[in-house]
C-alpha cells in the first residue's frame, strides 16, 4: 500500500502505484533499488514536479508504505519491522537507512519530525534522517493516538497485555510530560 500523502507533509513529487507492467518487460523510466535484494521488481514510479520520473523498486520485503518526510524532496520507504529508508526524489541514489526496526509511523507537524514507533518506543526523524531524540520504553504495541499542541500521546499496553499504558511526549524532545515509561 502506498500513503505517500497521508502525513501531510508538502511534497515536490507524485507517486503512481498503479503500475501496468509493459509487454514487453522494458521499462521506460529508470529503476532505483531500495534494499538489499537484487531483482526487485518496482512498486512504484516517483514524478519529481520538475525532473524526469524513475521507478522505485524495492529489496526490502515487507514495504508498507511510501511516505512524504519533513524534507519535501525526500520519501521514506516504510517496511514495516524491517527498515526505513529517506530517498531523495530527485537524486534517488541517495538513501538514508534510518537505523530503526519501525512498526508504525506518523507525524508531528509542529516541530517538523517524522515519527516512528518501535516495539515500545518512539523515535523522531528530522528531515535529513537523523534521529533527533528516542523516547525511553514506553509499552508494548505501542501507538501513537495523536499529535498537537507540541505534544504526542501514545497508547499500549503493559507486560501482561490487560493494563492499559497512556503517556505524553513532548514533541521537541521525546521527554516524558504525563505518564511514565512502563519500564523503569
Amino acid at each position: 500500500m502506498v500513503y505517500w500523502d497521508d502525513l501531510g507533509f508538502d511534497t515536490n513529487f507524485a507517486v503512481d502505484s498503479d503500475l501496468e507492467y509493459p509487454g514487453d518487460g522494458r521499462w521506460t523510466s529508470p529503476q532505483v533499488l531500495v534494499g538489499d535484494e537484487l531483482g526487485a521488481g518496482p512498486l512504484a514510479e516517483i514524478s519529481p514536479f520538475e525532473d524526469a520520473p524513475w521507478l522505485l523498486a524495492s529489496g526490502l520485503t515487507s514495504v508498507g508504505g511510501l511516505y512524504g518526510c519533513p524534507d519535501p524532496d525526500a520519501l521514506c520507504v516504510f517496511a514495516r519491522g524491517e527498515s526505513a529508508v529517506f530517498v531523495g526524489v530527485r537524486e534517488p541514489h541517495t538513501q538514508t537507512r534510518l537505523g530503526i526496526t519501525p512498526v508504525r509511523i506518523a507525524s508531528a507537524h509542529e516541530p517538523s519530525l517524522l515519527l516512528m514507533t518501535e516495539v515500545d518506543s518512539v523515535s523522531a526523524f528530522d528531515a535529513d534522517g537523523s534521529r533527533r531524540w528516542r523516547s525511553k520504553a514506553i509499552a508494548l504495541d505501542l501507538h501513537i493516538l495523536r499529535t498537537d499542541n507540541g505534544r504526542i500521546v501514545c497508547r499500549g499496553f503493559g507486560l501482561d497485555a490487560s493494563t492499559t499504558v497512556v503517556a505524553t511526549l513532548d514533541a521537541a524532545t521525546g521527554a516524558f510530560l504525563e505518564g511514565g515509561p512502563l519500564f523503569l
